[in-house]
């Protein structure tokens, strides 16, 4: 009797052991010649780390980080006790989040050991392993180059002993991916791994196709990548790969980018965290983006994306925000018909925007008083007169309801165009165009779409020469130094991990 007593007592203390090790995590590390008195575990997320927790030394020389609850996977560091130094990176997985990390502070990696973790253990070994060979690599790569520039014979030497430590690398990661396929370690290298491009087909004409190794690397560029589970996106690597992706493999404009972005978003759907900081960097990247027209993609990802329950990080403020800044940009993308404007020239007769019979219209809201105008204004008023035969036109709105002042610099500067005034605000242009300073140039065609907006005098001149076929359409426009940008109302609070 007192024997399966005994037997029950031990069965209910490992099942509570096990229940321990299963839930929260322990992380603990002894870093003998540390003498700070307190370390802090800092994790990625996206392009930047974060403090996580942060332990104080014990009698015994140990630093326990502790929580009731798992952390989300990764890659972790210790961070020391000035928060100014990362001492040493290590894997936190989703399942064994309970080990022993010893080492020492003056040579980290080269004396680190593992102890309860077979995922850190790998981790550590490929941290080794790159510790001893990258920088002969790297040395070997630089000799190289020096031994080519001087064509010096030794250079094909130096060549095969880097192809031989290369393809020692490839052999070394292949099989621990091989052996290890889920652990984290092994899915961050292979994420690594760039498409192997074949040898471009020939064309009809027996040339080769050149344009064949772009389109296979890009249909293959996330081959590698896990999308199964949010690791990656805390690691250094997931967001410099999704912004070379995106600025570098995609053609700049925005139908081609919200393409792409939907793809990604749909290959990350139902994942939280991938989801999370895929939509969060494509939405904040073009809605900074200091190119014309690019506010179609943040447009874009605001309407399709940016909704509850999925858009779980977005508070009702910032919701409501989004949804008011949604319902004046998405009319006035590019590509897409004016609101139309009817406001009273200066010999108080209604003068329609729609209305305006001409190839090109420039649409202008400006001031008198403001110091940027007066400096545009002549550069538009140069534009205006050697275009006007064109077929060009300018529809010029005061934004102010001082009626003489406004009539006086029209009389002053003979700007002889479409000069008109709301002074009661019966149009609400403001809203309707997102008028939060002046000047502001909008050019629509002659179906009154727009083909360019809020840039500078001179942008708008280069524009017009080859929209109107005067100079080479691939002409470069000029930096447009002048241009005044309005900082955005709505920049949304970069994710928290």
């Amino acid at each position: 009797m007192i024997r399966n007593l005994l037997a029950f007592t031990l069965l209910l203390s490992t099942l509570y052991i096990n229940a321990q090790d299963s839930s929260g995590y322990e992380i603990r590390i002894k870093m003998d010649g540390y003498t700070g008195q307190k370390m802090f575990l800092g994790n990625y997320f996206g392009d930047k780390e974060y403090l996580k927790d942060s332990a104080t030394i014990d009698k015994k020389g140990w630093f326990v980080f502790k929580g009731t609850e798992k952390l989300p996977c990764g890659i972790y560091s210790f961070i020391n006790e000035e928060r100014n130094a990362r001492i040493l990176e290590f894997v936190v997985n989703s399942e064994d989040q309970h080990y022993s990390l010893k080492t020492k502070h003056d040579d980290p990696v080269a004396a680190l050991e593992v102890n309860g973790s077979m995922d850190n253990k790998l981790f550590s070994d490929y941290q080794k392993y790159m510790m001893n060979n990258g920088k002969k690599r790297m040395e070997l790569g630089q000799r190289y180059t020096e031994l080519l520039s001087m064509k010096s014979d030794s250079a094909a030497i130096l060549k095969k002993q880097i192809e031989a430590m290369d393809e020692d690398y490839q052999n070394y990661r292949n099989t621990l991916i091989e052996k290890n396929p889920q652990s984290l370690t092994a899915r961050i290298l292979k994420a690594l791994i760039e498409p192997e491009v074949p040898e471009a087909p020939l064309l009809p004409d027996g040339t080769p196709d050149k344009e064949f190794q772009y389109r296979y690397y890009k249909a293959h560029y996330w081959d590698n990548v896990d999308f199964t589970e949010d690791c990656l996106v805390r690691t250094p690597f997931f967001h410099s790969r999704l912004e070379r992706y995106m600025t570098k493999m995609i053609l700049q404009i925005p139908d081609s980018i919200n393409y792409e972005a939907d793809q990604l978003v749909a290959m990350a759907k139902g994942k939280k965290e991938l989801y999370h900081y895929i939509v969060w960097w494509i939405t904040m990247h073009y809605e900074r983006s200091q190119f014309m027209c690019m506010d179609a993609v943040p447009v874009h990802m605001w309407k399709n994306y940016y909704v509850w329950p999925d858009a779980f990080w977005v508070d009702t403020t910032t919701m409501t925000r989004i949804k008011e800044r949604l319902k004046v940009m998405e009319p006035l993308c590019c590509n897409k018909v004016t609101p139309n404007l009817v406001m009273k020239d200066t010999a108080h007769k209604y003068r329609s925007l729609h209305a305006v019979q001409a190839k090109y219209t420039v649409l202008l809201f400006w001031d008198p008083d403001c110091s940027h105008c007066k400096k545009e204004m002549p550069i538009i008023k140069n534009m205006y007169d050697s275009l006007h035969s064109y077929g060009v036109e300018v529809y010029a709105v005061g934004v102010e309801q001082e009626y003489d002042k406004w009539k006086q610099f029209i009389i002053d500067n003979k700007l002889n165009w479409i000069n008109v005034i709301d002074i009661y605000n019966e149009s609400n242009f403001r809203g309707l165009y997102d008028i939060t300073s002046t000047p502001v140039i909008y050019l629509l065609d002659s179906n009154k779409q727009i083909v360019a907006k809020k840039m500078g005098a001179k942008q708008l001149n280069e524009i017009l020469l080859r929209e109107l076929g005067i100079i080479d359409r691939n002409t470069p426009l000029p930096p447009d130094e002048d241009k005044h940008v309005e900082p955005n109302p709505l920049m949304e609070t970069r994710p928290e991990n």
